[in-house]
């Protein structure tokens, strides 16, 4: 997400868990990204309880499963507001953005589209040299 960094808007976390109960059930996404001032509430001594706007899922053979189904419905119960399904077999993009009913209203992007994420105004990600 270079246009965080460009911008300065917000807050990326690669690779962390994010706490999900009181019993500190965690689950693992690949990208965490907190915008505006939101970072802020994360203490850095602890684990992160904070909701991010947007999470972002490389799937795998491995995890493709679990990603599309699994945690899908786990984001949506939790209300991330963002999720995006990078798919670097099929060379799709899926954009996920929940609904006030609950649910992610899903968007599909392949190699030959350019990703104009709703999240990010302005932002355009050409698929065919991010797959290549």
């Amino acid at each position: 997400l270079s246009h965080v960094d460009a911008t300065g808007e917000g807050e990326v976390v690669p690779d962390a868990d994010l706490i999900i109960d009181e019993r500190n059930t965690y689950i693992s996404p690949d990208v965490m990204y907190f915008a505006g001032d939101r970072y802020a509430l994360i203490n850095p001594n602890e684990q992160i309880r904070i909701i991010p706007d947007l999470v972002v899922e490389v799937l795998s053979p491995s995890t493709d499963r679990h990603d599309l189904i699994t945690k899908r419905r786990l984001y949506a119960e939790l209300g991330v507001p963002h999720y995006w399904i990078a798919d670097a077999d099929r060379n799709t993009v899926r954009e996920c953005v929940l609904g006030a009913d609950g649910q992610y209203a899903e968007r599909v992007f392949t190699e030959g589209d350019v990703f104009e994420p709703s999240l990010f105004p302005g932002m355009r990600i050409d698929l065919r040299r991010t797959f290549a």
